[in-house]
């Protein structure tokens, strides 16, 4: 799994209220527990993690399922993947498919899986990212006889991993400079690799008493670094409003609110 990391410094706060001064240390402490958080939440909702949880419980003949999506087409809202199948055991004279049903039609269909090696199989689908699933394996035996793997069908959540908490705020930090009140941030963005599902632009929208005082697109102020295991933005990204200003410790009476930051992606469920 890849994952943009987009780290971004504004002038105002960023989702909640400063009236007063700002308590560094508790706010590096909440921004830890939030890291600690997402972890837990990538690890909820990781699609092949869930899948074979699930299965060690209910005690299948499938030892493990590993779903890796090759691509995303937005026009007809489908994404293709390879589903690899590791069986615990399998009969040389029998064919193996998986069973899926879609969880709201109820359709089940069958596909046929291609051998692999030891007792791994795989085959490749093109499903809806609207629809979740529900899926089996069923062994055909030459003489004609079938059996499900598994005494319970298991989940295939893909609508659920493409649309939850695809883009999170891991941690912000703030502070003044110059009598200018910073915020930073940054955010964890899932992309599974695939360009459909990355960074097409952000945001920044501002509001003060009611009032929109900034929406500006920082797209362009983001520098891409690649590393081993994740892409990294960074902006240094400054806006300033004469009208609001830090004076002796406080912030002038005013209230400053980014009640918004906008990940739009190239293409969302």
């Amino acid at each position: 799994m890849l994952l943009f990391i987009v780290g971004l410094v504004v002038v105002m706060t960023f989702g909640f209220s400063i009236i007063n001064s700002v308590n560094q240390t508790h706010q590096q402490l909440n921004n830890e527990v939030q890291f600690l958080h997402q972890l837990v939440r990538d690890m909820e909702y990781n699609i092949s993690e869930t899948i074979n949880r699930d299965l060690e419980e209910a005690g299948s003949d499938i030892h493990s399922v590993d779903v890796q999506y090759l691509s995303a087409e937005p026009d007809s809202q489908e994404v293709t993947a390879d589903i690899f199948v590791t069986l615990k055991e399998t009969n040389p004279d029998a064919t193996y498919a998986l069973k899926t049903i879609d969880i709201q039609s109820q359709e089940h269909k069958h596909h046929l899986l291609t051998y692999v090696s030891g007792t791994t199989y795989k085959v490749a689908l093109s499903l809806p990212v609207t629809n979740n699933y529900t899926f089996n394996v069923t062994e055909e035996k030459a003489d004609g006889a079938k059996r499900l793997m598994s005494t319970d069908e298991s989940d295939l959540p893909i609508r659920d991993e493409l649309s939850y908490d695809r883009i999170n705020l891991m941690q912000h930090h703030i502070g003044l400079d110059s009598g200018e009140f910073m915020a930073g941030f940054d955010l964890n963005i899932t992309d599974y690799q695939l360009d459909a599902f990355g960074l097409q632009h952000v945001t920044i929208e501002v509001w003060h008493d009611g009032n929109q005082v900034v929406n500006q697109d920082i797209t362009d102020q983001l520098t891409r670094e690649p590393s081993h295991e994740m892409e990294e933005y960074y902006t240094g990204a400054s806006m300033s409003d004469d009208a609001y200003y830090y004076d002796d410790g406080t912030i002038e009476s005013k209230m400053y609110r980014i009640t918004s930051i906008t990940g739009v992606f190239a293409w969302m469920v």
